[in-house]
């Protein structure tokens, strides 16, 4: 989540300049990458992935340079995140923030989801993610998502009922990515339809409000938050699927353009597909 495109349904708390004390340097990267102690081999992996993705983009619509990378423990996370939950994973101009151990939120998530999945549904989960469910693989895909939101520009939208579309846009370039890139790790996505097939009553369902925050279900709305994601991640693959890059292309031109209503962004969405439009008209269903 972006400083611009993906606050989280907590508080934004003031920025400060990141505390390198007791961190580790990674070499061997475009980007500077810094580590909690332990954490040179995972660190290494995301920063592998970051550097593709960068590439990627640069190919696709085009990127700002690779922010610094942070890959650390809760011990370290209050000393350069820009989010205070742990594992919230972000980014912003001059830093990508994202977690050395598998967060709580996951956790969270998956006590309102699991209770209400089919038996069938969660024993496909279980066949993928283990027993029990740990969704570490795809929550470090999300480090596709928010470089993605370095590609867009969304600095004259102010319309917080627009919000969810950066999202839809950082998700689509994940899709993107990982179908032109990293296609063996696609089928972790499958997670998001099923766990979007789950019952839950989620506190905040419409998709205009996606940040607002959300009293219980797990770490001050963030496990809802997370509901959102999963979803827009089922139209980012629908759209990407049919569409390609011409998709992101586009709507990545969108962001740059001039702040559109609510109408006229649905409008856009029937223009490249129909089917996308009517769906982000039916959210939920």
């Amino acid at each position: 989540m972006s400083t611009k495109t993906g606050e989280t349904p907590t508080q934004r708390p003031e920025r400060r300049a990141p505390d390198l004390s007791g961190l580790h340097e990674v070499t061997g990267f475009p980007f500077p990458v810094h580590v909690s102690p332990g954490g040179v081999e995972r660190g290494g992996l995301v920063a592998q992935r970051a550097q593709q993705v960068a590439a990627w983009l640069s190919e696709t619509v085009g990127a700002p340079p690779t922010p610094p990378l942070f890959v650390v423990g809760p011990q370290d996370w209050q000393k350069v995140a820009i989010f205070p939950i742990y594992g919230v994973v972000h980014v912003s101009r001059d830093r990508m923030v994202i977690n050395q151990e598998l967060p709580p939120m996951w956790d969270a998530f998956l006590d309102n989801v699991i209770p209400e999945l089919p038996r069938q549904t969660k024993g496909q989960l279980n066949a993928r993610f283990g027993d029990p469910i740990d969704l570490a693989p795809l929550n470090d895909l999300f480090v596709a998502h928010e470089m993605s939101h370095l590609s867009h520009d969304f600095a004259g939208w102010h319309d917080p009922g627009n919000l969810w579309l950066r999202e839809l846009i950082a998700n689509v370039g994940m899709v993107g990515y990982l179908s032109d890139v990293e296609a063996e790790m696609l089928p972790i996505l499958d997670a998001a339809a099923a766990c979007w097939s789950a019952p839950v009553q989620w506190p905040i369902r419409a998709l205009a409000r996606i940040r607002e925050p959300a009293d219980g279900h797990g770490l001050n709305g963030v496990a809802n938050y997370i509901w959102f994601q999963l979803g827009l991640i089922i139209v980012a693959r629908r759209l990407w699927d049919r569409h390609g890059p011409a998709a992101f292309q586009r709507l990545c031109e969108l962001s740059r353009g001039p702040e559109l209503t609510q109408p006229e962004v649905l409008a856009m969405l029937d223009d490249i597909d129909s089917e996308i439009g009517q769906a982000v008209r039916n959210w939920p269903n």
